[in-house]
């Protein structure tokens, strides 16, 4: 389950990259002037719809809250990786009984 939530919040992340991309920045960088919504990139505004100023914002939030917990799910997983302790690349050690090495 960790797992699937690491590879959801990245490619929630990489999908916002894309689309902050394709429609000219972000509510975080943006602005609100006059009523008039405006997302914001590199010190470049573009004007847009409220549904989409809210759109990006809520975008933008979820992509980076996902990070933050896809960061906490790795370190979870490497976790428990490490305390099971090392694991053997022997593929079958039933086959000869001793372990690898056959």
């Amino acid at each position: 389950m960790l797992k699937a939530l690491i590879r959801i919040a990245i490619a929630n992340f990489a999908a916002f990259l894309v689309i902050d991309t394709v429609i000219g920045g972000d509510a975080l960088s943006g602005r609100i002037a006059n009523g008039v919504y405006f997302l914001g990139n590199h010190g470049h505004f573009t004007p847009v719809s409220h549904a989409l100023y809210l759109y990006s914002a809520i975008h933008a939030y979820s992509a980076l809250g996902g990070l933050v917990a896809a960061f906490l799910a790795a370190a979870i997983v490497k976790a428990r990786r490490t305390a099971q302790g090392p694991r053997s690349n022997c593929a079958s050690k039933a086959k000869c009984g001793s372990g690898c090495g056959c």
